[in-house]
């Protein structure tokens, strides 16, 4: 059938399609609102801006179909397909759409009263919006991301015996989100608000978490991992996490599986990571200063700019690790013959002056970086606190809001660094030169 046989129809008063072939019709703003189409095939078909409000979609075929800013209000949409379906804009208010396939559908951008009961919603794209009294009771959500990229909500939502395997919820408000008999193993909920959720007999195998008020009652919980510093995670399953940016310092962390983890500038400052699995994680940027990596897998994974610092890596498998200007010091354990070809000494009489990247807020309190070159660096707000800078040259240097208390800057080349606001309480000036040209003798 063709669009204008459609509207003929239609137009004289008849409201049963069921079963028609529409596939790859143009039905752009087509008004077919209380019509039966129930089992029709309207794939790939493009009904964006079609009045479908009321309109009976029951096991209909709206695969990649185009639904952009279609009125969807009211509708039945039970059992139907719409695998790849653009649903951009979409009206979803009050619409039925349990057990529906919604893999890969895109920009759901949700509404009032939805029924999505035992829908398959993986790897559909949940964008900016959200579902309110909407009933998602049984629904496939394994793998789906609603965090942090969109700012999906969820209110008043039931998800009892939903599937959230794996679902990335990172920061999301689920205070007020029926879980009852929910399973999210595996689940990413670092950062998300939990207390208040009903967690009846919900799985929480592996899954992640942060939130300090939860009741420590909740049985549940042992089956999870607390992420924060200090935590013990010791032989935890965290292969595959999305860390970056937490706070694991001083964790113990010693024999747990964090292969294919992403782990970009998260801190692990003193942490035990003896015995490790760090195959092919990425740690970009992660503070790893006087951690322990005592005999841990390290193959294939990324440490480019870590800080090394003091850190362990006796033992340590590195094969195919990338340790692009990573950090490390005299004190850093590597393992025999390793090349460091790549990597950034930072001590005394290291050259820094042609490091590409930003030292703002480093800690280098009580270091000897006596003779070191960080000319034109950026050091603002850097923890410099009894520091030996005697004879470095911190021309055109950055040291806004920088600590150098106590700091030892005799013979120091301070020309045109930038000092506002750095704290130089005791510290030490024997023939140093000042970011004016001239030349200081003695203590603030």
């Amino acid at each position: 059938m063709n669009r204008d046989e459609l509207l003929r129809r239609y137009a004289a008063g008849e409201r049963d399609f069921s079963e028609v072939d529409l596939s790859r019709a143009n039905l752009c703003g087509i008004d077919l609102s209380s019509a039966n189409l129930c089992r029709a095939n309207i794939s790939y078909a493009n009904l964006s801006d079609a009045n479908l409000q009321s309109t009976n979609l029951h096991q209909v075929d709206l695969s990649y179909t185009n639904l952009i800013y279609a009125n969807l209000s009211d509708a039945n949409l039970s059992d139907a397909n719409l695998y790849g379906a653009e649903l951009d804009g979409a009206d979803l208010n009050n619409t039925n759409l349990s057990r529906a396939n919604l893999q890969g559908a895109s920009e759901i951008n949700g509404g009032n009263n939805v029924n999505l009961s035992d829908a398959d919603l993986r790897q559909a794209r949940l964008a900016d919006g959200e579902l309110i009294n909407s009933n998602l009771s049984g629904a496939n959500l394994s793998r789906i991301d609603l965090s942090p990229f969109y700012y999906f909500e969820l209110k008043n939502v039931t998800l009892s015996s939903a599937n959230l395997q794996y679902a990335n919820l990172r920061r999301m408000d689920l205070s007020s989100v029926d879980l009852t008999n929910a399973d999210l193993s595996y689940a990413n909920l670092i950062d998300t608000l939990l207390v208040g959720a009903n967690l009846s007999g919900t799985i929480l195998k592996n899954a992640l978490y942060t939130d300090p008020d939860l009741p420590a009652d909740i049985e549940q919980l042992s089956q999870a991992y607390f992420i924060a510093p200090g935590a013990n995670l010791r032989s935890a399953n965290l292969s595959k996490a999305w860390l970056e940016y937490q706070d694991l310092s001083g964790a113990d962390l010693s024999h747990a599986n964090l292969s294919y983890a992403k782990l970009e500038d998260a801190n692990l400052i003193g942490a035990n990571l003896t015995g490790a699995n760090l195959n092919s994680a990425r740690l970009y940027r992660a503070r790893l200063r006087s951690a322990n990596l005592i005999g841990s897998d390290l193959r294939n994974t990324d440490l480019g700019c870590a800080d090394l610092i003091n850190a362990n890596l006796n033992g340590a498998e590195l094969t195919d690790s990338s340790l692009f200007n990573t950090l490390y010091s005299s004190k850093t354990i590597f393992p025999p013959e390793i090349d460091l070809t790549n990597a950034t000494y930072i001590g005394a009489g290291a050259d820094l002056s042609n490091y590409k990247y930003s030292l703002m807020g480093f800690d280098l309190q009580n270091f000897d970086l006596s003779s070191i070159n960080l000319r034109g660096r950026n050091l603002n707000n850097a923890n410099l606190i009894g520091a030996n800078l005697s004879n470095a040259n911190l021309k055109n240097t950055y040291l806004k809001n920088a600590n150098l208390q106590q700091a030892n800057l005799s013979y120091a080349n301070l020309e045109q660094a930038d000092l506002e606001d750095t704290n130089l309480e005791g510290a030490i000036f024997y023939n140093t030169i000042m970011p004016d040209g001239s030349i200081k003798n003695h203590n603030l």
